[in-house]
């Protein structure tokens, strides 16, 4: 393989990565809708994750924070699968959208939700964490 063949094929295996990680997070919110991690014994979908499905802590953590704000979130889907948003991302502001409402005691609304989204949408981990503690001033101080 020369030197621009192998740039072309890293380019395709990436698209497929992605194209996979956004069939996972589809597959994850059937079974989470479908509650079937309780019906194959598990008492969430983290421990099925890790026990079924050998992942990682760290991964099935960081897969259920994006789940989570993917369900929560319009727009959030269509920004994964087009790579718009990182898997990484999506999980970092579920995190500072969970810590911010415990530390402000009230939720965060749907519109300020969509609002982050935008946001952090095509950032890097490092913007949108700054992003993320100009939009939710409480959690920077945590």
């Amino acid at each position: 393989m020369n030197d621009e063949e192998l740039v072309l094929s890293l380019e395709r295996e990436f698209a497929t990565e992605r194209k996979v990680g956004h069939s996972i997070l589809l597959h994850l919110k059937e079974i989470k809708l479908r509650r079937l991690y309780a019906k194959r014994g598990y008492p969430n979908m983290f421990v099925m994750l890790v026990r079924h499905f050998g992942q990682s802590e760290s991964a099935a953590n960081q897969r259920l924070k994006a789940l989570d704000l993917m369900m929560a979130v319009p727009g959030v889907e269509e920004r994964l699968a087009s790579g718009e948003l990182s898997l990484s991302a999506a999980a970092m502001v579920q995190r500072q959208i969970r810590m911010e409402e415990k530390l402000g005691g009230a939720a965060v609304s749907g519109p300020k939700k969509v609002q982050i989204v935008q946001a952090v949408a095509g950032k890097t981990l490092a913007q949108t964490e700054i992003e993320l503690f100009r939009l939710l001033p409480n959690t920077a101080s945590a």
